[in-house]
C-alpha cells in the first residue's frame, strides 16, 4: 500500500531528534546497472556489424536496444522515487524519508505493531527487517538497505515498547487480552496456541534474536520464531514485571 506524505517531521510532535540512519547511496547502484545495460547493447551491435548484418535488421536491433534502455532506466528510477533513502529517530516517533519532500512521519500512538524480522542465511549471517503497521491500516518495511538497521530496529522497538507499556498495562488490568501473534497475555499468564502457562508455573522465558522460547513447569521448552511475535519487547517488558528476574533472558536488548 502505497503511503501517503506529510511535509515534514515539524508537522507532528516527534520531540529531539535521536539519530538519523542514511541508506546506502542507490545512484551509484543506478548508473552501474544502466552502464551495464550500455556496455551489453554496445557490444550486441559491435557483433552485429562484424557479422554483416544488413541496415534494416541493424536498425531494429538498435531500436530494440533504445526500448530496453528505457524500460531499465525507468524501472530503476521508479524504484529510486520509492526507496527509502534515511530513517530519522526521534523520541516520540520516527521520520521514514523517501523522495524529497515525501517524508512519512509516525508517532508511537500511530505504530499498531512492529516485527523483528530475521531471515538466516548461509555461514551464520541473516538479513534483518522491521516491519511496521500502522493504525490506519500502512505497512513500512525497512530493510539492511539502511546500514544501521540491527541498531535502529532496536532501538524502535524499545521505545514504542516504552510509550506503549503502560495503556496496554491498564487494558490488562480491565481483563483484556493481549495479542503478540502466537503468544496471548493477561492477567493469568501466557497463553500459545492451545497451550497455556499461568505465571507461577512458568520457569523462565528467553528472548533472542531468533527464538522465543518459553520454559514451563511441565519442564519442555516451547520456542517460537521471534519474526512471528509482534511487538516483542513489550512482551518482555510485560514478562519482566510479572516474573522474577532470574526468570527473565532478553538476549535481543544487548
Amino acid at each position: 500500500m502505497k503511503l501517503e506524505p506529510v511535509p515534514t517531521a515539524m508537522s507532528k510532535p516527534l520531540g529531539l531528534p535521536v539519530q538519523h540512519y542514511p541508506a546506502r547511496s542507490l545512484w551509484r547502484s543506478i548508473w552501474a546497472a544502466v552502464l551495464a545495460v550500455l556496455g551489453i547493447s554496445g557490444l550486441i551491435i559491435a557483433l552485429a556489424l562484424l557479422e554483416g548484418v544488413q541496415p534494416p535488421w541493424l536498425a531494429i536491433l538498435i531500436g530494440t536496444h533504445i526500448v530496453l534502455i528505457l524500460s531499465v532506466a525507468a524501472i530503476l528510477l521508479n524504484h529510486l522515487r520509492d526507496a527509502v533513502i534515511g530513517v530519522g529517530l526521534f523520541q516520540n516517533g520516527i521520520e521514514v524519508q523517501r523522495a524529497p519532500g515525501e517524508n512519512h512521519v509516525l508517532t508511537w500512538d500511530e505504530i499498531e505493531h512492529l516485527w523483528l524480522k530475521t531471515v538466516p542465511l548461509r555461514m551464520g549471517a541473516a538479513l534483518r527487517q522491521l516491519v511496521i503497521h500502522t493504525s490506519d491500516g500502512q505497512e513500512i518495511i525497512l530493510t539492511d538497505k539502511l546500514p544501521g538497521i540491527a541498531d535502529l530496529r532496536l532501538r524502535v522497538a524499545k521505545l514504542h515498547a516504552q510509550h506503549q507499556l503502560a495503556a496496554a498495562r491498564l487494558r490488562v488490568a480491565q481483563g483484556e487480552v493481549l495479542d503478540f501473534g502466537p503468544f496471548r497475555l493477561s492477567n493469568a499468564g501466557l497463553a500459545l496456541h492451545d497451550e497455556h502457562f499461568e505465571w507461577a508455573s512458568m520457569r523462565s522465558i528467553k528472548f533472542e534474536e531468533r527464538l522465543v522460547s518459553v520454559h514451563a513447569s511441565d519442564t519442555k521448552l516451547h520456542p517460537q520464531l521471534t519474526s512471528d511475535v509482534s511487538d516483542v519487547m513489550l512482551l518482555a517488558a510485560f514478562c519482566a514485571e510479572r516474573l522474577h528476574p532470574e526468570q527473565i533472558d532478553n538476549q535481543i536488548d544487548r
